[in-house]
């Protein structure tokens, strides 16, 4: 089992987005809204809506492989406006875990 004592000084997560628009890093940054974590599996996950209805927004997950967190699954809903709830809005990537 890896040690959980950092071997240098403890650096912010990155977690890698598609980019979307030019001018995207790629890079959700350090900040989520909405975290979820699950050691048993772990991924770790986000959701962001652009306004309580849950009609728009982005929802992502990544999984841990020892290094890094790779994403693993995104959805997108850009448009607000009375359209599928978030288990029915595009998915943007998925992986096969």
């Amino acid at each position: 089992m890896a040690s959980r004592t950092p071997d240098g000084p403890v650096q912010p997560a990155r977690l890698p987005v598609p980019v979307l628009d030019p001018g995207d890093s790629g890079d959700q940054g350090p900040v989520l809204t909405n975290p979820d974590l699950d050691p048993a599996t772990g991924t770790l996950g986000t959701v962001q809506m652009g306004r309580a209805l849950d009609d728009c927004g982005m929802q992502a997950a990544w999984r841990w492989d020892h290094t890094h967190f790779v994403l693993a699954r995104m959805t997108l809903q850009r448009a607000c406006g009375g359209s599928a709830p978030r288990g029915d809005w595009p998915v943007l990537y998925r992986s096969v875990m």
